[in-house]
This record gives C-alpha cells, sequence and structure tokens, in this order.
C-alpha cells in the first residue's frame, strides 16, 4: 500500500527531470533522453537509440506499471472495519466507514471468516482518505509523466527571450 505514493512521487520526480531536460535538448527523441551512465554513447546509432529506448522504459514505463500492479492489489484487497464484528464489505472509497483515525479499518489480502482472526496479511487504512490521497498524487503523477513523454515525442522547445540593454 505504501508503494503507491512512493512510487507515484519518484515517478513524478524522474518525469519532472525528464520533462526539464528534454525541453533543453536536441531535434531528435533520443537526444531529449538523458544518458544513464554512459557519456561517450552516440545516442543516434541504432545501439545508442536502442540504450535510450531501454532507459526511458525503465524510468518511466516500468514505475507506471508497478503503479498499476499496486492499485489492483490495493483495490482487490478485502476491507474489514475494527467494530469487532467478522464481516468484510467496507469499501476503500467509502468515507462514512472513516469514524476514528485512531481506529482505521484494515485491508487483508487473504479473507478467511471461520479464522479467529479472518484478516490475514493485513495493514491499516482509513477509508476513503488514502485512497483518494494516493489517488490524487497517482493522477499527479501520471500527468507529470504524460508532459515529459510529449516533451520527448515532439521537442517542443522553449526558446528565451533575448534580453537586450541599452547602453547610455
Amino acid at each position: 500500500m505504501i508503494a503507491i505514493p512512493i512510487c507515484s512521487i519518484l515517478l513524478a520526480l524522474t518525469s519532472l527531470v525528464g520533462r526539464v531536460y528534454s525541453l533543453r535538448a536536441g531535434s531528435k527523441w533520443h537526444e531529449r533522453i538523458p544518458v544513464v551512465g554512459f557519456d561517450g554513447i552516440d545516442t543516434g546509432s541504432r545501439e545508442g537509440r536502442a540504450y535510450q529506448g531501454v532507459m526511458i522504459t525503465v524510468f518511466s514505463l516500468l514505475p507506471a506499471i508497478a503503479l498499476v500492479y499496486f492499485w489492483c492489489t490495493f483495490l482487490s484487497a478485502t476491507v474489514m472495519l475494527n467494530d469487532g464484528k467478522k464481516d468484510p464489505g467496507a469499501s476503500l472509497w467509502d468515507w462514512s466507514q472513516l469514524r476514528t483515525l485512531n481506529d482505521p479499518a484494515r485491508i487483508c489480502t487473504e479473507f478467511h471468516k471461520e479464522l479467529a482472526d479472518p484478516c490475514i496479511g493485513n495493514a491499516t487504512v482509513l477509508p476513503g482518505l488514502e485512497p483518494t490521497i494516493f489517488g490524487a498524487l497517482t493522477l499527479a503523477a501520471v500527468v507529470v509523466l504524460a508532459m515529459h513523454w510529449r516533451a520527448v515525442v515532439t521537442g517542443q522547445r522553449h526558446e528565451t527571450p533575448r534580453i537586450t540593454t541599452r547602453g547610455k
């Protein structure tokens, strides 16, 4: 569960850095991706472009895929309130289930009602609040990722206007 905000923040940061670099760099897509590890690589060669493709995959697509996986795991978990009942069924998004910050609900990766403690592999969750915060962080990361990829693909360059001064 904690992986969602961590991945979101790291994806947003790497995408912001990548976008700034892309807007300042060359005219071809492979020149607009920072070179990682090999300063002398010719990014215009076939192997150089392949290397750049792998780097953008590792630093942007892989974290995005990991986010999808973590969200699927988070959303498929069973929610159980700490009200003494062994009944699942509360929704992660149900704000009415957020009764107090001191006694949050639990999400269970496995739920077996017949056990004394039916919630196996659990973590605490604040229904409504945590999923909303995680969703906002993920949305921000996806927007920044899209801006980064747009800068890599289109190469929109922001030219700084020249400042001229008049001498007296």
